[in-house]
């Protein structure tokens, strides 16, 4: 592998897991953020953090993998029917 198609493949990596976090971060901030703000910040983002991480690494996470493995199918099997016109 060379180095540029490891920078691209950690780009993509990165950019699925930003897609994975953000929106969960969104959910939990807007359902549970008004329980925590008269917490201290150590300990809202403890909370917050108790709460985003599992949900990341079992549901958001491999929801967007199993997205993007069906794009990339979809997208492979277009390539390859008009490579074969």
């Amino acid at each position: 592998m060379t180095l540029a198609t490891a920078i691209v493949e950690r780009l993509k990596r990165t950019a699925l897991i930003w897609l994975a976090v953000y929106p969960s971060v969104l959910l939990v901030l807007s359902l549970v953020g008004d329980r925590f703000q008269h917490w201290s910040l150590p300990m809202r983002v403890l909370a917050a953090t108790l709460i985003v991480v599992p949900l990341v690494v079992n549901i958001s996470s491999p929801l967007i993998q199993a997205v993007m493995d069906v794009v990339g199918k979809v997208l492979h099997r277009i390539n390859q029917h008009d490579d074969k016109q």
